[in-house]
Formats: C-alpha cells, sequence, structure tokens
C-alpha cells in the first residue's frame, strides 16, 4: 500500500477528482482538500460551515464545487483561493456541477446556472 487515506475528516460522500498529480475531495467537516498521489500527503483547500457531498470538477485550473451551505464555488487550483461562490436555491446540494464552457459558465443541476 502507499497511503491510506485516514476517517477523519469524514471522507466519503465527494467524489476525488484528480489532476496535476493531486485528488481533490470535499469532506464531511466542511473543508475541501488535496492529496498527493504519491506521498498521500493532505492539505486543506479552503473550509466551509458545511459538509461537501458534491463532487469537484477542474477545468482551465479553476476548481468548481458545491457545498452544502448552498453554495457553488470556484477555487483557483494553484493557490486555493476561492475566486467567487454564489448561493443555489436547492435545499440538499449533492448534485455535481457541470462545466459548459471555458469561460467557467457552470451549472449545478438541471434547473440551476451560475
Amino acid at each position: 500500500m502507499i497511503w491510506d487515506i485516514p476517517e477523519k475528516p469524514g471522507f466519503g460522500w465527494s467524489s476525488p477528482f484528480y489532476s496535476k498529480s493531486y485528488l481533490y475531495m470535499g469532506a464531511e467537516d466542511g473543508g475541501f482538500y488535496q492529496m498527493h498521489e504519491e506521498t498521500g500527503s493532505f492539505k486543506k483547500v479552503f473550509q466551509t460551515n458545511e459538509a461537501f457531498r458534491s463532487s469537484p470538477v477542474i477545468v482551465n485550473g479553476m476548481i468548481y464545487v458545491g457545498g452544502r451551505d448552498h453554495r457553488l464555488y470556484a477555487v483557483e487550483e494553484a493557490t486555493g483561493q476561492v475566486k467567487w461562490s454564489v448561493p443555489v436555491k436547492n435545499d440538499l446540494f449533492i448534485a455535481s456541477p457541470v462545466v459548459l464552457d471555458s469561460k467557467g459558465k457552470a451549472i449545478t443541476t438541471l434547473n440551476q446556472v451560475c
């Protein structure tokens, strides 16, 4: 075994997304993490007050992920800086975002375009 994922902070709902030697995933503790594929080292990218159950998607260096705090986030992959977040009207945000174009237009569910 190369590495093992710790039980805490509660991974499992959010499927990881792979980019540039890192896996990106949200957790039940409200943290969004990156894990290095070879070393298994973890780094918290940013923190919210609610869990992540949406799986991230990365396009052109921007991470898009939805949280149970009813927000869709756009986070710079290189810096971990949240560039923007918008509220979504869903009661429980578990659908993974889909990026529609290279300008970063993202759709969160079939009826919510951001």
